[in-house]
């Protein structure tokens, strides 16, 4: 019996030190966050704070020591690469980075035998690696022990909201061969570097929110999480200012029936307001052709990204001071919804995709509309979007895209982070009318016993706009009669109907007619009796010389 119950006791024993061993890490031991602070020494939206980031750490275990520390920025807390220069891998190596590379601090405060001991240090703009659009270096320099080098890639995208995030790894847990335990890191990053503004506040007047997470070496797979936060300011004195410009049409896509390509760009001045939502009305004598809807990416694949090229219905360029390159990508046409959505998958140092809904129109005056909302606080200075046109376009001019009333014109609203909205009304010049097509006409002159009668008839270009005004010049050795009569004075034509006196200027051998109607005229006659040749011209009218005349047709 007492054997037996001896047996138990083992058994239970050895059961509880399995389950003990069988626990989490981080039940053992694992690092805590104890204090988590974001201060920008101003709170002035689009300001240029320095910005100050504190985490503290709690142990569960005199033993263990923070592994990782990673920051995540709020949306719209920026820093500027190319404020400073960039320093090489060997001089940070070297602790020898150029002054102008500096763009922060940093305290470090650490446990060694005991006592807490505080390190400075310095932050560097390093040279990117790969296709990381930044990287950041920290050199500390303890009062004793070796100097510690801890540099991160600096990366943005929707997996972290759009902010900035870092992580620092493999933070050292001795120094000079002496154990410690780091109790306070603090970091701060200047508004200002060698070339111009460094960080910039975000252009939102909400919580801005920063994410810090945390890893022990006893316990690497468990990450201690908090958050901290501000809230920008002053959002009415940050200016926005968006530009709406652009073009449609090309050569012989013009017409009736044609499809025309669609270009627009939009600019926004640095230092203001960033985007947060675009809504453009497209041109009235514009229509989706529906035969292009047939090009739509599947519903399913345009929700994985995934679309096919076949769905491509034109590209986009987005410029950043942030970025070295622009960011590219195709304007994507999706399906599951009448008009159908757009997508617009960016890629370059950064990824960003856009995605924009389309509205039938509202009114007579008034193409279909796309609207891109939920734009992240991100500084784009430039954003150009073109659909192509063609065979296969998704749009179709309903009406004759030269004629002089073509309705081009492209109606937009923008919404600026700070909540402004501002609207524009931009008529878009079309391209391709007047390229072989421009106003023309000729003129024939008869003499009759030695006086000459001018006759000149002109028009505009068949798709291009109206004459507004008419010169002629007679040629050398030809001039009105001297002492004629009122009737041998040239009268001109506009539009079928004859010009008042005080519409027609004759100087010399010119003739100026400006037609007095806003919207102009589709043809022109000048009729001048009374020319006189010269003795050296008249000689020559026998053998019909070419006679040259300057016109010149102002439309």
């Amino acid at each position: 019996m007492t054997h037996d119950r001896r047996r138990l006791t083992l058994a239970c024993a050895l059961w509880c030190l399995a389950g003990l061993l069988a626990l989490p890490a981080a039940a053992r031991a694992a690092v805590s966050i104890s204090d988590a602070q974001l201060n920008p020494s101003t709170t002035q939206a689009a300001g240029h704070p320095n910005v100050t980031i504190v985490t503290a750490f709690g142990y569960s275990s005199a033993g263990d020591d923070v592994k990782s520390v990673r920051v995540v920025l709020p949306q719209g807390l920026l820093g500027d690469p190319n404020a400073a220069s960039r320093c090489d891998q060997m001089s940070f190596a070297g602790d020898a980075c150029p002054t102008d590379s500096r763009v922060g601090t940093t305290q470090v405060t650490a446990t060694v035998l005991g006592v807490p001991t505080n390190s400075a240090g310095d932050v560097y703009n390093l040279q990117p690696t790969g296709a990381e659009p930044a990287r950041l270096g920290v050199v500390v320099r303890p009062a004793v022990g070796g100097k510690i080098f801890l540099q991160s890639p600096v990366t943005l995208g929707a997996e972290t909201n759009y902010g900035l995030a870092t992580t620092f790894d493999d933070l050292p847990r001795s120094s000079g061969g002496v154990d410690t335990q780091i109790q306070r890191m603090s970091l701060t990053l200047n508004g200002r570097a060698a070339r111009g503004a460094f960080t910039t506040n975000p252009t939102r007047c909400a919580p801005a929110i920063m994410q810090v997470g945390a890893t022990s070496y006893d316990s690497p797979g468990q990450t201690a999480t908090t958050t901290a936060r501000f809230t920008p300011t002053g959002c009415d004195a940050v200016p926005f200012s968006p530009l709406l410009s652009g073009s449609v049409g090309a050569r012989g896509q013009d017409g009736n029936g044609g499809r025309p390509p669609l270009r627009t760009v939009v600019t926004l001045p640095s230092g203001g307001a960033n985007l947060a939502k675009v809504a453009v009305a497209l041109p009235p004598d514009l229509a989706p052709d529906l035969n292009g809807l047939q090009r739509a990416c599947p519903a399913d694949q345009f929700a994985a990204g995934t679309c096919p090229p076949t769905s491509y219905i034109g590209t986009a360029v987005a410029g950043s001071p942030l970025a070295p390159a622009p960011l590219t990508g195709p304007v994507i046409l999706g399906s599951g919804a009448f008009p159908p959505p757009l997508a617009v998958p960016l890629t370059g140092a950064v990824a960003l995709t856009l995605h924009g809904t389309t509205a039938l129109p509202t009114s007579p005056n008034q193409g279909i509309s796309n609207t891109f909302e939920g734009l992240p606080d991100l500084p784009v200075t430039r954003f150009e979007l073109t659909l192509t046109g063609g065979r296969g376009s998704l749009l179709k001019a309903v009406n004759d895209l030269c004629r002089p009333n073509a309705r081009t014109t492209v109606s937009a609203s923008f919404t600026g982070q700070t909540g402004r909205t501002v609207t524009q009304l931009v008529r878009l010049p079309v391209v391709g009318c007047v390229g072989g097509a421009r106003p023309g006409g000729g003129v024939s002159l008869r003499f009759v016993r030695g006086v000459g009668s001018l006759v000149g008839r002109f028009a505009a270009a068949p798709r291009g706009p109206a004459l507004t005004r008419v010169r002629l010049t007679l040629p050398a050795g030809l001039a009105p009669g001297v002492g004629v009569a009122a009737t041998s004075l040239p009268t001109v034509y506009a539009g079928g109907r004859r010009l008042r006196a005080s519409a027609v200027r004759v100087r010399g051998r010119t003739v100026d007619a400006l037609i007095p109607t806003r919207r102009g005229v589709r043809s022109a006659v000048i009729r001048w009796p009374g020319l006189r040749p010269s003795r050296s011209l008249a000689r020559r009218l026998a053998s019909r010389p070419r006679l040259a005349f300057l016109v010149r047709l102002t439309d």
